[in-house]
């Protein structure tokens, strides 16, 4: 018996015309309207809140390295620095003007800078760039920060664009699998009866089955497993998540993590220890905005300095990957910590890129492994079923 023709699916792409330069000019439009608006608390709260949302780590990054320039190389003061922005947005009737605004007012309040753009930076941004105020640095601490968030973005913009074909063939083998049950499935049933399929015939159709009929249940289920770990990764912390953490497949989940917050770690102790701050002090000031597996780690080496352990071994905690943490050792042996830190600093971003990439990489290939065994286990079940159903009305023939 030939197998039938499957509907057709999948023909409901319908195209879409979008200017994207026209979208653009209008929301730059629509900020300036906005931000011409007469002011009311309704409008100011609208106001910082967009303004918030185009002051992200790209736009500190690059307002850091100007401050810096205007600072280190134009003699200008910090209230100066922040005039030329402020007045800059104010005259293109930018919202941004408002997080100016509030910084320079902090500022002639007698605030301190880095107490100044506290509303509108992270807690480790404002650690560095006070490190770098206390030892009268400012332009150095801003140089570091700007390159401390440059270098976070380059690691999660990596790990975000090479998640995403896994990410693209997992849907492919879900809709595999549910195409199976909507489309083969009840032509082959029809043919030979389900209890007369082959094991793995039945194994997928059950599974296809389940996906469609509890779809409702597995979204949930995935998203609370991806929180779970997102929850896991900074918070757990002992000797079971080190024995979890060496498991095959899970320790790629884990040391991708690992060299991620490890290259900000070294990048902030660079930041740190330019200011002048001792590795003890650094670590302390660290620590109170670490998360809690970062933070043990981090008692750890405050505990091995209090032993009189040198500043390299004393960072061996397992925190940092194997051969980061080697490279430290090694080169706080041979000169001084300071550059020890610097070397491994500036060469940290690139190994955790290259670790995101290979752990995509093992991501990416489990992924097309998954497919392929979607679409052969289809291909077999419909190739298994409809040549058991054509020996069947042989044989009553």
């Amino acid at each position: 018996m030939a197998l039938q023709p499957m509907r057709r699916i999948g023909d409901v792409t319908k195209s879409v015309g979008t200017n994207l330069g026209a979208l653009s000019s209008s929301a730059s439009r629509t900020r300036s309207q906005l931000a011409a608006l007469p002011e009311s608390g309704a409008v100011a709260g609208l106001k910082r809140w967009l303004a918030g949302r185009l002051f992200g780590k790209s736009a500190r990054a690059k307002i850091y390295d100007k401050f810096a320039r205007f600072i280190d190389d134009g003699g200008l003061t910090e209230t100066e620095a922040i005039e030329s922005f402020q007045r800059r947005y104010e005259t293109r009737n930018d919202v941004r003007e408002v997080i100016f605004t509030e910084w320079r007012a902090a500022l002639e309040r007698g605030e301190k800078f880095h107490e100044a753009i506290a509303d509108w930076v992270t807690p480790s941004e404002r650690v560095l760039i006070a490190a770098g105020e206390e030892s009268g640095k400012l332009g150095k601490a801003l140089r570091t920060t700007s390159f401390f968030l440059t270098a976070q973005g380059q690691m999660l913009s990596a790990l975000i664009s090479r998640l995403i074909m896994p990410a693209i063939l997992l849907l492919g083998m879900v809709a595999i699998v549910v195409m199976f049950g909507l489309e083969f499935q009840p032509m082959l049933v029809q043919q030979l009866p389900l209890e007369r399929w082959p094991a793995s015939g039945q194994n997928l159709a059950f599974l296809s089955r389940s996906v469609i009929e509890f779809w409702w249940l597995f979204a949930p289920l995935v998203m609370g497993l991806m929180a779970g770990i997102a929850w896991l990764l900074p918070n757990w912390t002992g000797a079971g998540r080190e024995s979890i953490a060496k498991v095959p497949g899970v320790n790629v989940l884990f040391g991708t993590y690992a060299s991620y917050q490890s290259a900000g770690f070294l990048i902030g102790l660079v930041s740190m220890h330019s200011a002048g701050i001792t590795l003890s002090e650094s670590l302390k000031r660290m620590r109170e905005l670490a998360s809690p597996w970062m933070a043990a780690h981090m008692d750890e080496m405050l505990d091995k300095l209090r032993q009189g352990i040198r500043d390299g071994e004393a960072m061996d905690t397992g925190m940092l990957p194997r051969e980061m943490a080697d490279d430290v050792i090694d080169y706080s042996r041979s000169t001084s910590f300071g550059e020890a830190l610097e070397a491994v600093g500036k060469t940290a971003i690139e190994d955790g890129v290259k670790k995101v990439t290979a752990a995509a990489a093992v991501a990416n290939f489990l992924a097309l492994m998954l497919v392929g065994g979607a679409i052969v286990s289809v291909y077999a079940t419909t190739t298994q079923v409809t040549q058991s159903a054509s020996k069947a009305a042989s044989a009553r023939r």
